[in-house]
């Protein structure tokens, strides 16, 4: 499939979609990169209608974001499979090597994160050493380089009246922080009185299932709310992905 662009047929998009594109498409100004204040109350009702559709079909934002030199495109049955990551509360995924399982679950966490004011991700693997080097490969090193918009989320942002970087990463840590609160991480260890509103589970057959069950899982007893403390019915609280290699 050919990214947004290059599709003839646009019949065939969701009007939420085509709207978006053709907002994007609209020049109001010649400064790069800023859009006025009151272009964006006037479009407000269109903005949360296709940040739902890509919520619900994140692998429509991916061909959106491809460049238009790229030959990246996602095969169908990997769309099912983000699509249902994007949707469901609990999941479990085993898959052979070079299924991409980890890219489409860091993909789907990082968007969900991104589009979800105040929405805590985490992703846990063996040790957080290991983990914190796999969300480096698949967000900065892979994401990034192949939707390099996403890569523009991550901007400094004032906290306190204190610039803050947004992505820092080290020896047993990541962490990638979003203007509006939210925040995609690696956790492990002592996690007790941490809260999260959903998680990636990385190579869930090999972790330690009290470790799981009495710590991480726990952290996501508590919905997720927005700034009015008001929590959405419709939204998949808790999030679980679980993904494991056959073998």
């Amino acid at each position: 499939m050919a990214t947004i662009s290059k599709i003839k047929n646009k019949s065939e998009m969701q009007p939420e979609v085509q709207n978006y594109l053709d907002f994007l498409n609209k020049i109001t100004q010649n400064s790069p990169n800023i859009i006025k204040k009151e272009r964006i109350k006037k479009n407000l009702d269109k903005f949360g209608n296709v940040i739902n559709t890509f919520l619900t079909y994140p692998d429509i934002l991916s061909d959106i974001m491809t460049p238009k030199d790229s030959t990246f495109s996602m095969f169908f049955l990997q769309r099912m499979v983000l699509r249902e990551m994007a949707r469901r509360k609990q999941s479990f995924f085993t898959f052979t090597r070079g299924f991409s399982k980890s890219f489409l679950a860091f993909y789907s966490r990082y968007v969900t994160t991104m589009l979800t004011p105040r929405h805590k991700a985490f992703v846990v693997g063996g040790t957080k050493e290991q983990t914190a080097q796999i969300a480096k490969e698949k967000v900065v090193d892979d994401l990034w380089n192949r939707f390099p918009l996403l890569a523009n989320e991550m901007q400094k942002f004032k906290v306190g009246g204190e610039w803050r970087r947004a992505f820092t990463q080290g020896t047993g840590y990541a962490e990638f922080r979003f203007s509006h609160g939210g925040i995609f991480d690696v956790v492990g260890g002592t996690i007790r009185g941490f809260r999260r509103n959903s998680g990636i589970f990385e190579e869930v057959i090999q972790l330690d299932p009290t470790f799981i069950n009495e710590h991480v899982i726990p952290l996501m007893n508590k919905p997720r709310e927005n700034l009015r403390g008001i929590v959405n019915t419709k939204e998949p609280h808790g999030s679980k992905i679980f993904i494991t290699t056959a073998g």
